[in-house]
């Protein structure tokens, strides 16, 4: 096992083949400085110096130092270096015999008993001394976990099985008890990297859906009809709000009655399709002349006007109408699954796919699309909301899926989605921790919740007390932080902002908020801080920097379950 991390040795001036970035030099005989006289005099016993290896042998190691001059001196060869390799040295000796060098260990100060530690370590692991295998042991250490032969070479076995993820986050994962699978160490590493945001992801979700469905209608416009159909009928929730701005004036009239909407759409196709001639010859009138867009009739209003126009071509069974002004969202999707369905039966869909090319049937569906898949704030005074939300998420996301949306052979953006989705579901169940795509006035927007609680225990922490941290990035506000303390009746309020203007307008506010919250019987007072969380942490902990912020706030709280079950949903946020 050892073998296989052992590096090759570089022992002349050849190139390395793992650095690039090597440079070689010929080495000198002697123990003492090559260039320089002046390098070497400058240098003084316990002094500190770093450069890039370009060249090993037996006695030396030469460098290119930071200053640009190259040196060549003895060494203690303990950390087995690579030409190219950039490290950093402490000088033992200094003086007529020439420069003795001893390395420093990744991340130390020359604290010689943490070197100690992970030279022994390794050494009873029969690892080399590298310099992934000495940040493996300073990540052992940093999470407080057992240093001994077989973690190492558990840990190294994982290294080798997910070479996308760093070896520190790898180590966390094992400190939290999360399964170390290709899938879960990728999204692990996303979350850590902040590319994990599923609203941006649902955003791709329904792109996707709309560019195969251009696809299905330039290669067949029947197949094309029936996953339209499948589109509308996936979403539970069918009201939304139509755009203001693109709602006509005087919109009158009412949709024609019959029996059966397939046998009355059978019967009207061939009006349908003049009337969607007429509108398409119009539109081409205007591209010619460059005042509107295809699809935007010059003979309406907005994009909204010119598809209703489309839609009066149709006769429907009773029931169905578009007498409202503003139209009804629900009833013109009832409306639009009519006509789908009709057409999905009769050999006639000249009409249809003027409707399904026409810009504002993508618009209204993926509007409805993120009705059902964000939440509002009113929706998230609801019990359950979040749970339900996710659980609406995963099962419309298979039967896209099922319709063949996202198909191609490469990774869709509904697989990456539900796999999302997996993760998110495992790391609940060692934190309660959400993503919340929320639905704004006028906006969407992703936040963080995490809820410092031990779900071992009666929900709270030790002291009694429950906290929580939402993260919002929010469009005029910017980065916001707010961070939530309950501890015997009374509640703390911090509120993290970067914008100075953004955090003047809610600290003006926080009268009104305490007030709102003392009339329910709770005791509340609130600040506002200005800067972000992230500053704040790292005046309080000067190594905050190295975690990402994803971390920082997950591990706030010091409960570390043990092991964790795979595929339970259970967002209890």
């Amino acid at each position: 096992m050892a073998s296989d991390y052992t590096p090759v040795r570089s022992t002349s001036t050849n190139n390395n083949p793992r650095s690039p970035r090597q440079v070689s030099y010929s080495s000198s005989s002697s123990a003492s400085a090559s260039v320089g006289d002046r390098a070497a005099a400058s240098l003084q016993k316990g002094q500190t110096v770093r450069g890039q290896v370009t060249n090993i042998t037996a006695r030396d190691i030469s460098l290119q130092m930071e200053n640009g001059q190259n040196l060549t001196a003895r060494y203690n060869d303990t950390l087995e270096l690579l030409i190219g390799d950039q490290a950093s040295f402490r000088v033992i000796s200094a003086d007529e015999q020439g420069i003795f060098l001893r390395p420093l260990y990744p991340g130390s100060q020359g604290a010689s008993r943490a070197d100690t530690t992970i030279l022994k370590a390794l050494d009873a692991a029969a690892l080399p001394v590298t310099e992934r295998n000495v940040a493996l042991v300073s990540s052992l250490l940093k999470n407080n976990l057992p240093i001994h032969a077989q973690m190492l070479n558990t840990i190294l076995q994982q290294v080798f099985r997910n070479p996308d993820i760093s070896i520190e986050n790898l180590v966390t994962m094992n400190r939290m008890g999360l399964p170390i699978e290709p899938d879960t160490t990728q999204w692990f590493e996303n979350y850590c990297n902040l590319e994990h945001q599923l609203l941006g992801q649902l955003q791709e979700v329904t792109a996707e859906a709309f560019a195969h469905l251009q696809q299905l209608l330039s290669e067949n416009p029947q197949a094309a009809v029936s996953f339209a159909g499948q589109l509308l009928d996936i979403p539970e929730n069918l009201s939304f709000l139509l755009p203001e701005s693109q709602l006509p004036e005087g919109i009158e009239g009412q949709m024609g009655n019959g029996d059966t909407a397939g046998e009355t759409i059978q019967a009207d196709s061939s009006a349908a399709s003049a009337k969607a001639a007429e509108l398409l010859a119009e539109e081409e009138a205007g591209a010619t002349s460059g005042q509107n867009n295809i699809g935007t009739p010059q003979t309406s209003d907005s994009p909204l006007g010119s598809f209703l126009g489309l839609l009066k071509s149709w006769q429907l069974p009773g029931g169905l109408s578009l007498q409202e002004n503003p139209p009804d969202s629900q009833n013109m999707v009832q409306v639009l699954k009519s006509i789908l369905s009709g057409a999905a039966k009769s050999e006639h869909a000249g009409g249809v796919r003027a409707l399904l090319e026409h810009p504002f049937f993508q618009q209204l569906t993926q509007d409805l699309y993120q009705q059902n898949w964000t939440l509002s704030p009113e929706d998230l005074l609801k019990k359950e909301a979040v749970s339900k939300l996710y659980e609406r998420l995963l099962s419309q996301l298979n039967r896209l899926e099922e319709a063949g949306s996202g198909g191609g052979g490469r990774q869709s953006a509904v697989s990456q989605a539900k796999q999302n989705l997996g993760f998110l579901n495992t790391l609940n169940e060692l934190y309660t921790y959400v993503q919340l795509p929320l639905r704004l006035s006028g906006e969407q927007t992703h936040a963080d919740l995490y809820v410092y609680t031990n779900k071992r225990s009666s929900g709270r922490q030790e002291d009694g007390s429950v906290s929580c941290l939402l993260h919002l990035t929010m469009s005029h506000l910017g980065l916001l932080d707010i961070r939530v303390r309950l501890n015997a009746g009374q509640v703390k309020t911090l509120f993290y902002l970067e914008d100075k203007a953004a955090a003047a307008l809610i600290e003006a506010h926080l009268p009104e908020l305490d007030e709102a919250v003392s009339r329910h019987g709770v005791s509340m007072t609130s600040e506002v801080i200005r800067q972000s969380l992230r500053t704040a942490r790292k005046e309080q902990k000067a190594d905050a920097e190295q975690d990402s912020p994803f971390l920082q706030s997950l591990l706030d709280t010091d409960m570390i379950p043990s092991s964790v079950h795979r595929y339970s949903f259970d967002i209890r946020a």
